[in-house]
């Protein structure tokens, strides 16, 4: 499984997970036929439409079609003699990019807070503070100052200004760095002292010093794990985009496969008046 992933070359966590597991339970679905072990034997198309079909009739149709995918971009990179049909043209809608892992994000909180330098651990902080905590845009951060967070019996509030005004809770693990921002840079943008423009945001970001093999910040991946955390935790989808200043939701189709699907006997409690 490690050699069909490695000639897979997933770019990223989130891509090497998806190999690994669809390949993991594919595997063990072909070894329970005692299929003979071989690569070029085991990743063919009908084999894997064969385990699509039989092999995981637990499993929600969306979940099936992910697993497909997976298998089929890893089998035509794996072999070189079995036949796979053409893969389909891609579509000219623009995906929102995959949400980080929990493993991600905590390494990008370690990250941020060990930048070698000190205008850079600012930056790294509110990028991970006003980003994953609040789902702000790289372009609203760029001018965020720390008078616009407010401390409350609610919690940490975030107000962002602007054509997308609105106020936002920050989740907890971001309460602290928020506060420190505020205390520190209450009449300046916590960001950076840098003149806001169109390209200052992505200029910061570029100087962050990131280990290899570690992920990197992406501010666009930053909100869009925002947005999944709050609906993993709850939020419902009026909320969420009330909170993240859009109107519309053509775009979450793409991270709904990262919130997990709650059992029948909980959805059914919900349903009843119980917990939510």
């Amino acid at each position: 499984m490690r050699e069909v992933a490695t000639k897979a070359a997933p770019t990223t966590f989130t891509g090497a997970y998806a190999v690994l597991h669809a390949t993991s339970l594919f595997v063990a679905w072909c070894m329970e036929r005692d299929e003979p072990l071989d690569i070029e034997t085991l990743f063919t198309e009908a084999n894997v439409e064969h385990f699509v079909s039989t092999g995981m009739p637990h499993l929600q149709s969306h979940s099936r079609n992910s697993y497909r995918a997976a298998l089929r971009r890893t089998g035509r990179a794996a072999t070189r003699h079995a036949l796979w049909s053409p893969a389909p043209q891609a579509l000219g809608r623009r995906s929102l990019r995959a949400p980080y892992t929990h493993q991600e994000i905590d390494w990008l909180w370690e990250i941020a807070r060990s930048q070698p330098s000190i205008g850079r651990r600012r930056a790294a902080r509110a990028l991970m503070a006003l980003g994953y905590g609040a789902g702000l845009s790289l372009a609203e951060i760029v001018v965020f100052p720390g008078c616009q967070i407010k401390v409350s019996e609610a919690g940490v509030l975030v107000e962002v200004t602007g054509e997308r005004a609105r106020i936002v809770p920050a989740l907890p693990e971001a309460h602290a760095d928020l506060i420190a921002m505020r205390a520190d840079h209450y009449d300046a943008t916590v960001l950076a002292d840098v003149r806001p423009s169109r390209t200052a945001g992505a200029g910061v970001v570029a100087n962050l010093v990131v280990p290899e093999g570690a992920p990197r910040f992406d501010s666009v991946r930053l909100r869009t794990t925002w947005m999944v955390t709050l609906l993993v935790r709850g939020a419902r989808l009026s909320e969420v985009t009330a909170l993240a200043g859009i109107t519309s939701t053509k775009n979450f189709q793409d991270i709904i496969d990262f919130v997990p699907r709650r059992s029948l006997e909980e959805i059914a409690t919900v349903l009843a008046g119980g917990a939510s």
